[in-house]
């Protein structure tokens, strides 16, 4: 659900300059300056996601030897390996800011309402058409567990209590880590309110779900993980190695 590209616009005042930058950055790390005198400027910045509704966040920028303004990594930064390093870095050239791309960390649920697994059917690609977890990417300063919380409100409109973790799935080939947590539904009566990223949510009895049918490959682990741990907590920790990476699957939650 917080997966989509974003189109960021903040107008930063920095002594007498101002500076309306306007960047499109799936990684919003670029906005965080290295600081050499501790001075931060809070700015509130507004997101527009290209699929789904506005947000706003606060965003912490700091005042670095960019001398306040924010440059466009193809602007600014050359790849370059950094003293005691080893690998190459995306590195300012104004700052020597060192830009770390790091896996992305997802989390998703695998939610019980009487013996019965609730499934999002997705609304925008990859797979789109095609039955999920709901859950999507970490925001920034987010527990996996609220994470987990979070995008099931979002995507189904319905309110889960967090249980044990079910499974640690990675893809490093996507760079990409997927945290799946058992939980159940708290409403006694249930009425989804799907998102904008979903054309539908349901609830399936195990035997009804149609595996061709199932989006991901690490949701069709869980899935079978769960049925055959069903009177334990056991956690399953898995890569999708390169030559098991199949198109049809991605491994992924959302994109």
């Amino acid at each position: 659900a917080n997966a989509t590209r974003y189109s960021i616009q903040s107008q930063i005042q920095h002594h007498s300059c101002h500076s309306m930058v306007s960047i499109q950055s799936r990684n919003l790390s670029i906005l965080r300056k290295q600081c050499h005198d501790n001075a931060k400027n809070f700015h509130k910045l507004t997101f527009l996601p290209i699929n789904g509704a506005q947000r706003r966040r606060m965003f912490y920028v700091d005042k670095g030897q960019c001398d306040g303004h924010i440059y466009p990594a193809q602007a600014a930064f050359t790849k370059r390996v950094p003293s005691g390093d080893t690998n190459e870095r995306n590195i300012c050239d104004h700052c020597g800011f060192i830009y770390y791309s790091n896996p992305k960390i997802a989390t998703g649920v695998l939610a019980l309402y009487q013996q019965k697994i609730l499934l999002t059917k997705r609304n925008i690609p990859p797979r789109k058409g095609y039955w999920c977890f709901p859950g999507g990417f970490l925001e920034s300063h987010e527990a996996p567990e609220d994470g987990a919380i979070r995008e099931v409100f979002e995507e189904c409109g319905v309110n889960v209590t967090i249980g044990s973790l079910l499974g640690v799935y990675s893809v490093p080939v996507v760079d990409q880590v997927m945290l799946y947590y058992r939980a159940t539904l708290n409403e006694d009566n249930i009425d989804f309110k799907v998102g904008p990223e979903c054309q539908d949510a349901k609830l399936w009895h195990f035997d009804d779900i149609d595996f061709e049918e199932i989006a991901f490959d690490a949701n069709k682990r869980a899935l079978k993980w769960w049925k055959q741990n069903q009177n334990n907590q056991a956690v399953e920790v898995f890569t999708f190695r390169a030559n098991q990476f199949i198109e049809s699957g991605l491994g992924t939650i959302h994109s």
